[in-house]
This record gives C-alpha cells, sequence and structure tokens, in this order.
C-alpha cells in the first residue's frame, strides 16, 4: 500500500518540475529597450550622461544590444525563471568625456538573477539589486 502512494507522489514531484520551467515566459523583455533608472541602488543622474541614458535590449535567439552612455554593445543572454547572466559581449571603443559607463558595465558583469514589479526591472546579483530599468515606452 505505502508504494502505491509514494509513486503518484514522485509523478506529481517531476511532473511539477516540468510545469515551473515550461510556465516561464520572457517574451515581456523582448518588447522594447530598458532604460537604466538605478547603478548599484543610486539613481541615474541625466546629466552624467550626454550621449544618453544606458539600456539594453533583449533580442529573440538569447542575444542582447544595447549603449553604455558612451559605447554600443551586443551578446548573449542566458535567463531562465530563476535566473539571467550575460555572456562574453562585443563592444565600440569610443572615448567619451564625462561620462561613467564603467559603473554600468560592471554592474551588468556581475548580473546573476532579476525580478519585475510591474514595469520595473531589477537586475540582480551577490550584492544584491544591481541595476534598475524601465521600458522605454514607460519612462
Amino acid at each position: 500500500m505505502k508504494k502505491l502512494v509514494v509513486i503518484p507522489l514522485i509523478v506529481l514531484l517531476f511532473s511539477g518540475c516540468g510545469s515551473l520551467n515550461s510556465a516561464f515566459d520572457p517574451s515581456f523583455l523582448l518588447k522594447n529597450p530598458w532604460v537604466v533608472q538605478s547603478i548599484l541602488g543610486n539613481k541615474v543622474d541625466v546629466s552624467s550622461f550626454a550621449n544618453g541614458l544606458p539600456f539594453v535590449e533583449f533580442l529573440s535567439g538569447g542575444k542582447v544590444s544595447g549603449f553604455d552612455g558612451c559605447n554600443n554593445f551586443n551578446g548573449e543572454v542566458k535567463m531562465d525563471a530563476k535566473s539571467l547572466s550575460f555572456g562574453p559581449m562585443a563592444s565600440t571603443k569610443k572615448m567619451c568625456s564625462g561620462v561613467d559607463s564603467d559603473a554600468f558595465t560592471s554592474a551588468l558583469n556581475q548580473v546573476t538573477g532579476f525580478t519585475r514589479n510591474g514595469d520595473l526591472l531589477e537586475l540582480t546579483g551577490k550584492a544584491g539589486t544591481l541595476l534598475s530599468f524601465l521600458p522605454k515606452n514607460a519612462e
């Protein structure tokens, strides 16, 4: 009798795990560019980015592109229901005076996860929230 109870329970557990991954729908990320609102918990000062605010655009096929406030970049992104990380990135190498794009780029390289609160996308890492974004159409 105990064997009959255990087998359905195991089947239920494994089917539940499969449904968690199949329920993840990253399409909310793909709709438009995400414009940075804060870096390492500090609200972005628009005047610090004379060339425009940094943004990230998630593309289909695990690709990402964006702008760090000075240079354009593109590369790979890996994500599932619990994690998000960026792979190797290619970037232009312009020199921009008065722009601190290094803080944005450094934070991006530390991302291991994400949370979403309404329109706000927070990219997280070991240190907590590293970057927060709003979709371009919601700024």
